[in-house]
């Protein structure tokens, strides 16, 4: 009768590789959008600056999704598709698909332009879907304190039943500018970092809290946005769209409310 032991072998790494490919897909996606698509933005200053801050946490995923890379066929785009050019079907198709794989969202966006919305939006069809649920925070810049634009989003947020976080963060012309001519660096701003992680810290807490909670409900049981709360929240968009001298004109506190 054999009596010996198995001889002893060296643990295999190979669970510890899974278990932190495991935890590194359950980390939420955030997706950094870069919401201006103009010649001669200023908007990817910010925006490489916010992406860069939430790659270097080890809680959160981050993807930069640049608008003015995809052909969204928003204004200019012809009735009747080029031929051989993708139709507007497929590429809603395309940039919805890009959305719903996201679990939130940084909107990037000047807070003193004209803002516009290019359509309706289906309050049941995918696009709503795709932000359904998910939290939102806002990362503007512009010549005043107050950020119009991203108060009007954040309206439209809610009506779309997203999570805006509380927590924003306003750049200054003046603190952009000083980057992108090469003058400073975003390092000689700290407190633009403090009010970043913030809103990060605020983000992540509701990705992963809402995320468990769509994993919970189906999507086919999950209530979508209100048509008439959408039409509201538009009006409010396009109000403060062309009436961008009534922010200045308003109480610093009623717009920086939850700021």
């Amino acid at each position: 009768m054999n009596n010996k032991l198995p001889p002893l072998r060296a643990p295999s790494a190979r669970p510890a590789m899974h278990a932190a490919a495991h935890a590194q897909a359950r980390k939420p996606l955030i997706g950094v959008i870069l919401g201006a698509s103009r010649q001669g933005r200023l908007s990817e200053v910010p925006a490489q600056w916010i992406h860069g801050l939430a790659s270097r946490r080890d809680d959160l995923q981050v993807e930069l999704m640049d608008v003015g890379s995809h052909p969204l066929p928003f204004f200019d785009a012809p009735l009747a598709p080029q031929p051989g050019s993708p139709s507007r079907a497929a590429i809603g198709r395309h940039w919805t698909a890009l959305l719903e794989r996201l679990d939130g969202f940084v909107v990037v966006v000047p807070g003193d332009d004209p803002l516009r919305i290019a359509r309706p939006c289906d309050p049941a069809g995918p696009e709503s879907r795709a932000f359904l649920h998910k939290p939102v925070g806002f990362v503007g810049y512009g010549k005043r304190a107050v950020m119009p634009n991203v108060h009007a989003l954040r309206s439209l947020a809610s009506a779309l039943r997203m999570a805006p976080v509380n927590r924003e963060v306003h750049l200054t012309i003046r603190e952009v500018m000083s980057v992108w001519r090469m003058d400073l660096g975003f390092e000689d701003h700290p407190h633009l970092a403090r009010c970043a992680q913030d809103m990060l810290d605020e983000l992540s807490w509701w990705a992963y809290a809402l995320r468990a909670a769509r994993e919970r409900a189906p999507a086919a049981h999950v209530p979508s946005a209100s048509p008439a709360l959408l039409h509201r929240a538009r009006q409010f968009v396009h109000r403060w769209a062309h009436r961008p001298q009534a922010a200045a004109a308003r109480p610093a506190g009623t717009l920086a409310e939850g700021a």
